[in-house]
């Protein structure tokens, strides 16, 4: 790319010369033209290599994120009901610990739906609700949606996201809740959020079976003393 941009401003500098000079040339001139010609479709050409580069290397770098997400039909899904609906209550705690309700289930392949209430206004103070995965005695993932409109995909205790982006339509507002619907199937994760679907996330790293859980206080200081987080309609499906 260094070596085309190089010969795409020295063409430039021959095109300023050939239209530089006051009369046009009595000699030749036709020659010319043909070569100025030549060069503007030649550095054209340049242009759009270097765009096809960029756009493939952008590709390479995020393959899952670049590529348009298809709504899963879940109800054409051969699932099987391991955990469900039922509701529950997270108290917030200023201890460091993660706060989780757990399914009690192990399972690779899985469904899952949870409406959260917001504990408080976001404009108060931040808060998060997480989704834990595949979790069990080696590994697990953490999907994190955070009260400013961010989320981040992590493996294990590591801080360092796996993935991460924007959730335009999450509601951060006191006595608003969202609705998250997970699916994981194999390499891939997708994220729903009040039914507007996200990218799809790389998850071929870890593919053992575990239990699935939803938590709080994931990340420190997104709690309140004594406040709670309610959710609603906690249910767990395994697919193949």
């Amino acid at each position: 790319m260094i070596y085309l941009s190089i010969v795409y401003l020295a063409q430039g500098k021959q095109l300023q010369a050939l239209g530089a000079g006051g009369n046009p040339p009595s000699v030749g001139s036709g020659s010319q033209n043909q070569g100025v010609a030549l060069a503007q479709a030649t550095i054209s050409a340049q242009q759009n290599t270097i765009l096809a580069l960029q756009s493939t290397l952008t590709a390479q770098q995020n393959p899952l994120s670049t590529q348009p997400v298809t709504p899963v039909d879940q109800t054409a899904l051969n699932k099987t009901l391991l955990v469900g609906p039922l509701d529950g209550t997270l108290v917030h705690k200023i201890d460091g610990l993660i706060k989780t309700h757990w399914a009690g289930q192990s399972t690779e392949n899985f469904i899952f739906n949870v409406t959260v209430q917001n504990p408080y206004s976001a404009d108060v103070h931040p808060w998060d609700a997480s989704i834990r995965f595949r979790r069990n005695y080696l590994d697990e993932y953490r999907l994190t949606i955070f009260s400013n409109h961010q989320w981040t995909l992590t493996k294990g205790g590591s801080t360092q996201p796996v993935d991460s982006g924007n959730i335009a339509n999450l509601k951060t507002g006191a006595g608003e809740s969202n609705t998250f619907n997970l699916i994981v199937q194999d390499g891939i994760a997708m994220l729903s959020v009040n039914d507007v679907h996200l990218p799809g996330m790389d998850v071929s790293a870890y593919k053992e079976p575990g239990d699935v859980g939803i938590a709080i206080g994931t990340q420190t200081g997104n709690e309140i003393e004594g406040k709670t987080t309610v959710f609603n309609d906690f249910t767990l499906w395994n697919i193949p």
